[in-house]
């Protein structure tokens, strides 16, 4: 009798071990949850500071709480947008030029009126004009390009990030590989 309440005891115990092992691990994963925004955030602040954010900072700054592996993933598809933002920038840039260049000219030859007629500047300026709304339309067609780029990458990034791809049996089971005949 002795030993069915040490066995009794055991199992009590053992029982109370495991709902207590659930309970911290259950805590333990919440709090190493880490979402998109705020890896964001995080490399954002670092990289206006003028420091390179890696996986291992940004985990630093959120109070060492989140796994490295989601980190990487959402700190890769923060640089793909960084890197689309920055060419979109740079792109700007180049077509603003080219329209203040443009501008320019056009100013210049307006100035410019005793050597050629009226009607020579203003056919020259409509057609200037004409050139300045071109470009102006293929910045915006460059624009779209590069959002609907962006958009696939955003989207391509979470599409990878949710599961990875294995063959499974008709019952939803996962194949296993069998070894080559070079590996037996």
């Amino acid at each position: 009798m002795y030993c069915i309440f040490l066995w009794h005891d055991a199992t009590i115990l053992c029982n109370v071990y495991r709902v207590l092992n659930l309970l911290i691990l259950s805590e333990f994963n919440m709090s190493n949850e880490i979402t998109k925004e705020t890896v964001f955030h995080l490399a954002d602040q670092l990289h206006n500071l003028g420091e390179l954010p890696t996986d291992l900072k940004i985990r630093e700054l959120n109070n060492h709480s989140g796994r490295i592996s989601v980190i990487n993933q959402f700190l890769k598809s923060w640089e793909t947008e960084k890197s689309v933002e920055e060419r979109i920038q740079e792109m700007r840039t180049v077509y603003e030029d080219k329209i203040e260049k443009l501008e320019l000219e056009l100013s210049k030859t307006k100035k410019s009126t005793t050597s050629t007629s009226a009607t020579d500047l203003k056919k020259q300026l409509t057609q200037e004009k004409a050139l300045v709304t071109k470009l102006r339309k293929e910045i915006k067609a460059k624009d779209d390009l590069i959002l609907k780029l962006e958009k696939s990458t955003t989207a391509n990034t979470s599409n990878n990030v949710s599961t990875p791809n294995r063959s499974t049996t008709k019952s939803g089971r996962p194949v296993r590989s069998r070894p080559s005949k070079a590996e037996k």
